[in-house]
């Protein structure tokens, strides 16, 4: 059973760590290609994703790393 949860940890932590990436990256550099904002109701909507992104990355990271209860 220990093997499995440590499976379910590695892959939260690994997703955790690319939606932080994404996220930080979007809100810094902004998207390209096909993805730019064409006016500033799109811009403040795709900056919001981006958080949210980093949030949610910031969650999996922190429940995958925390101790198991017994």
């Amino acid at each position: 059973m220990g093997s499995v949860w440590s499976k379910v940890v590695k892959w939260k932590v690994v997703i955790g760590i690319l939606l932080i990436f994404v996220g930080l990256n979007n809100l810094v550099n902004g998207p390209r290609g096909p993805f730019q904002a064409s006016n500033l109701d799109q811009q403040q909507g795709m900056e919001a994703m981006a958080i949210v992104l980093a949030v949610v990355g910031v969650w999996l990271v922190y429940s995958g790393t925390k101790p198991l209860r017994s």
